[in-house]
């Protein structure tokens, strides 16, 4: 897809590698002010890891590792971009086995208040615990971690001022002009898993 420019918005891209080499990310979009500054940049870099250390870690597989954070605007094509200087790897801590096949995942789904498939989210739970899981869904207890440690992303990043922003990159399958961003007002896990598909290489 062609570059579509989104104003007042940074992607931070969460970078994961595993114990047997596969890479996987997580890409968050952001609320900055205009004109987008490094600072900003590197203020959602700093909010990121500070609260996915916190909260997303220690609810990941030890098979797994958080491995870089870069954040860059999406006003234009030609962009900033900062990239974190924080202390990377990160392993995750749930120590439970060989890990779930590279391709389970958990699902978060980010929602806007608005109906429709243009004003909701998702991005996957890489790292799912064999223990946070029984072969068709996250079971309740595992829920009950989760949720809490997502629900404080969104509030770390509303409170570092970026708060987290759904995008619209098409208007009933025509690319739109600009990228439409919606915030986020709740960030939901859901039970069933689910399959990453092509987004790990």
């Amino acid at each position: 897809m062609a570059f579509v420019p989104t104003p007042d918005t940074a992607m931070a891209t969460i970078q994961y590698s595993s114990a047997d080499g596969t890479v996987a990310i997580n890409r968050l979009y952001c609320a900055v002010e205009n004109p987008t500054t490094v600072e900003a940049l590197e203020e959602i870099c700093s909010a990121l890891y500070d609260v996915w250390v916190a909260q997303i870690m220690p609810r990941t597989s030890t098979q797994w590792f958080l491995s870089g954070i870069r954040a860059r605007d999406m006003a234009v094509a030609e962009g900033l971009q900062f990239i974190s200087e924080e202390t990377f790897p990160v392993s995750g801590t749930v120590s439970d086995g060989e890990g779930m096949g590279n391709q389970v995942s958990y699902t978060v789904t980010l929602q806007s208040g608005l109906v429709g498939r243009s004003a909701r989210g998702r991005i996957y739970g890489v790292g799912l615990p064999i223990s946070y899981q029984n072969g068709v869904r996250v079971t309740d207890a595992a829920h009950a971690l989760l949720q809490p440690a997502w629900n404080l992303v969104q509030s770390a990043m509303e409170t570092a001022g970026h708060a987290l922003q759904i995008v619209s990159f098409f208007d009933e399958g025509v690319p739109r002009a600009a990228g439409r961003p919606l915030p986020v007002v709740s960030m939901n896990v859901r039970f069933p898993l689910a399959t990453q598909r092509r987004r790990l290489t």
